[in-house]
């Protein structure tokens, strides 16, 4: 994870931008993406005894499929083009 947080942060997409500001972009494009491929989830994953191994599976091919989407967009420069709605917001706010 050190490294993905490391390569992001050095990619052109994101020097001129608050760090906050591109975690929220970054992670709603991911999200977007994920829902997409019919997984749902948070950016941390839950694995219950419940979930079998299609379960396991199709969320370890949608994270692969929406992370492409996201190198790909950070090479671009196109996080913010390619979603499709609002910037996920934090629910609680540090004071």
């Amino acid at each position: 994870m050190d490294f993905l947080f490391r390569s992001i942060m050095s990619a052109s997409f994101v020097e001129q931008v608050p760090v906050a500001e591109q975690l929220r972009s970054l992670t709603t494009l991911v999200q977007q993406e994920l829902v997409r491929r019919g997984v749902l989830t948070r950016p941390v994953v839950f694995i219950s005894s419940a979930h079998g191994e299609y379960d396991i599976d199709a969320t370890v091919m949608g994270y692969s499929e929406a992370l492409a989407v996201l190198k790909q967009a950070i090479e671009s420069r196109t996080v913010e083009e390619q979603i499709d709605g609002d910037i996920i917001e934090p629910i609680i706010r540090a004071s």
